[in-house]
Order: C-alpha cells, then structure tokens, then sequence
C-alpha cells in the first residue's frame, strides 16, 4: 500500500519541479533589473519584460539583445539576460513546433541577429 503512495509523492514532486524550472523569462529581467538606478536601461528592461507579458516576443527579443550588448550592462545583469535569451528561444521552439506562424518568424529574426 505504501508503494502507490509514494509513487504519487515522487511523481507530484517531480511535476512541481519541472513546472518551476520552466519560469518566466521576464522573471529573470525583473530581478537582475530590480535595483538598476531609473536609467535608459532600466526602461528597456522594463519594456522587454511588458513585451513578454504580452507575446510580443519580437520586441522583447530586440530589446533583450539591445540589452545585452550596452556596455553599462553588469556581469549579473547579462547573466540574467542570456538566461531569459534561452528561456524565450525555448518557448518559441515548442511553439513553432506547434505550428505557430509568429513563433516561426521570431525564431528566423533570432538566427539572422549577429551573435556579440
């Protein structure tokens, strides 16, 4: 009887787990950017993150690329945006996988960007 049960737990807890590793990309920005003095910078994190929210996915990749490539950027801050850089292109693959027509277009602009 015992055996069932903890089956369940471990399957439970291995849910939760994968569900919290999939987090929003904007999460990652809204954290690296939390204490950034209000700055150019800062308003483009905040945008990039708005993009997101919104599945405007080709803004929020330009404005985490402009992002990634000011030299004002702190080594935390571009961590962060390599992260969601990732976590974004994952998501458009699962959904240009799935047949959606922007995901497919944001992914071709993504290749087509110079890598800094």
């Amino acid at each position: 009887m015992r055996s069932p049960i903890l089956a369940c737990a471990l399957l439970s807890g291995a849910l939760l787990l994968g569900a919290s590793c999939k987090k929003s990309p904007a999460g990652d920005i809204e954290k690296a950017f939390k204490s950034a003095p209000q700055s150019p910078q800062k308003a483009m994190a905040d945008e990039a993150v708005a993009a997101f929210d919104k599945g405007d996915y080709p803004k929020a990749v330009m404005d985490l690329k402009s992002l990634r490539s000011d030299p004002s950027t702190t080594p935390e801050q571009a961590m962060a945006i390599g992260e969601a850089m990732s976590k974004v292109q994952s998501q458009l693959a699962e959904r240009a996988d799935r047949g959606d027509k922007q995901a497919q277009d944001t992914l071709r602009m993504m290749q087509a960007m110079p890598h800094r």
